[in-house]
């Protein structure tokens, strides 16, 4: 059984048997017993956007994996990742992928279930903002990518849900889970007072047992029995 707790904006806290995952926390409330808990805890950063990375996390004084773009001072427990490395630590078998945007998107094996965490990777085409061209190759770089993580067994997926891009903002989490077919599936860098359910009704239609956590609240927090 692992646990997912929404933090804010693209911020989770995945704890698991002997680990304590953090991603992209870069605003919101730590629940305490997270930090003052005996487990392996370790800190993901896919880029240095101000939404995804605050550098609150390397004063916490655990393991940070964070992306080349990030500004933190080289402390012994700050690890700095690129696209295709693969990292063994405490159990974890980290694998880094390229991102759409800035920096980098992480799937963690951690032994009871693998997470995949998007950053800002996704297929982002802000039609009214740039070319048709433009929107063209931002999505042939999306499916790029794509195609690389299909090789790879997801089991949790937290992905961008931005419901600003207008009607067709869920092409990329709903062409993410097409392809990958995970067990769980975490909306984040979306508008909570905004509603989820055309995306939802999609969800159920390309991948008919997929759960969804489309958080509607800070802190919000759901177990996570896979199968």
């Amino acid at each position: 059984m692992l646990t997912c707790e929404y933090i804010a904006h693209s911020g989770f806290i995945f704890e698991t048997s002997n680990h304590i995952l953090f991603f992209d926390i870069a605003s919101g409330s730590i629940p305490p017993h997270y930090l003052e808990s005996s487990k392996e805890k370790t800190a993901f950063v896919s880029h240095h956007h101000c939404n995804h990375f605050n550098a609150r996390i390397a004063s916490l004084n655990i393991r940070v994996i964070a992306s080349l773009d990030v500004e933190l001072k080289n402390m012994s427990h700050v690890f700095f990742v690129k696209n295709q490395d693969t990292i063994y630590t405490h159990d974890l078998k980290i694998k880094v992928f390229d991102s759409t945007d800035e920096g980098v998107c992480y799937l963690v094996d951690t032994g009871e279930g693998t997470i995949f965490h998007a950053g800002d990777y996704n297929d982002w085409h802000w039609n009214q903002e740039v070319s048709a061209e433009e929107s063209e190759l931002a999505h042939l770089k999306f499916q790029t990518i794509l195609e690389d993580i299909k090789g790879h067994h997801v089991d949790i997926a937290c992905f961008p849900c931005d419901q600003r891009m207008g009607p067709d903002f869920d092409i990329g989490p709903i062409s993410f889970i097409e392809a990958l077919k995970p067990q769980v599936f975490c909306a984040m860098h979306h508008q909570m007072n905004q509603s989820l359910d055309m995306f939802s009704h999609k969800a159920f239609h390309v991948h008919p047992t997929i759960k969804l956590f489309l958080p509607t609240q800070h802190n919000q927090k759901i177990d996570i029995p896979l199968e």
